[in-house]
């Protein structure tokens, strides 16, 4: 029996669930060091969820998107709000090292 024929299946919790998994691909994604990261395939897994949606595109304009996204995000960030000694930053970056 097709999803959508079922009485009992809920749009929002495939949609929930999907995001959850675009989460946990970052997430791991971002606990392994920078310089062993494979961002084409972790675009790659992100891409298969969201053409699910119809949302169509190439794994290099994801990255692209979600980099300039970051920067976007990053940029709103105050100088005055910046936690540039941030102990728990800098033990992360030197037991990455």
């Amino acid at each position: 029996m097709k999803k959508d024929m079922n009485e009992n299946y809920d749009p929002y919790s495939s949609i929930q669930q999907d995001l959850n998994n675009i989460f946990l691909i970052l997430q791991k994604t971002f606990e392994i060091p920078a310089f062993k990261r494979d961002y084409d395939k972790v675009f790659e897994s992100i891409s298969k969820i969201l053409y699910r949606y119809g949302l169509k595109g190439n794994n290099r304009n994801l990255r692209f998107r979600f980099i300039l996204c970051m920067q976007e995000f990053f940029d709103s960030i105050p100088q005055e709000k910046w936690k540039l000694k941030d102990s728990q930053l800098l033990s992360n970056l030197r037991n990455s090292q």
